[in-house]
């Protein structure tokens, strides 16, 4: 069996995902780097593996996959040790229920519309557009609330120990001293109204100018 190969970007958050299942597995993997925000696009072969021309891609052994969510089951399916999966059918059903909350309305809003344009804005020199941001936080919040109800003050989504899931949002609180106004303020992630005000994703990592 060769080792797999994995099609994207470090800045990509959905590249990150198919990488994280493979480490937690102990998988040996290749990483192809596809800069999907390349001047010229990606590489004119890559529609081949992604007609989409989205990241990640995945190959093994000649089988190819794209789209994380095929890719991760994939995996968990073919090493199934240590499994990423709740061992019942509710809580696998909760976790596909949160992830499906992630992709579907969370990505969009607290990538794009509130860290790129916090964050990634003002560093290119550019004024972020505070009525984006503003318009944003609303679906934000209701993302949060969502996911920190369903999971019930838990470490872990469905167990007590690691899955897919993830840990719990509430375990990486810090306190948030500066925030932007009447907006933040009606939020009750302290998470997020550090990014509305500006106070996180600073660090030197991942400078790439665009989130994935």
């Amino acid at each position: 069996m060769s080792d797999p190969v994995v099609y994207g970007a470090t800045y990509s958050v959905y590249t990150r995902i198919a990488q994280l299942v493979l480490k937690e597995k102990g998988i040996p993997y290749r990483l192809e780097e596809i800069d999907i925000f390349a001047k010229n696009g990606p590489p004119s072969t890559y529609g081949e593996r992604n007609p989409f021309l989205r990241i990640p891609a995945f190959e093994m052994d000649g089988f190819q996959l794209y789209e994380a969510s095929a890719i991760t089951r994939f995996i968990d399916d073919v090493f199934p040790d240590p499994p990423l999966m709740p061992d019942t059918a509710k809580n696998r059903g909760r976790v596909h229920q949160i992830i499906g909350i992630l992709d579907s309305y969370a990505y969009r809003t607290w990538v794009w519309d509130i860290f790129f344009e916090r964050i990634r804005v003002p560093e290119r020199g550019e004024v972020a557009d505070e009525s984006k941001i503003a318009n944003a936080i609303p679906q934000a919040d209701i993302c949060l609330t969502a996911i920190e109800d369903l999971m019930g003050g838990r470490a872990f989504f469905c167990l007590h120990r690691a899955n897919v899931g993830g840990p719990s949002r509430s375990t990486d609180d810090r306190p948030i001293t500066t925030h932007a106004g009447g907006e933040a303020n009606a939020c009750r992630s302290s998470a997020l109204v550090g990014v509305v005000a500006g106070d996180v994703g600073k660090a030197k990592h991942d400078r790439h100018p665009f989130p994935s």
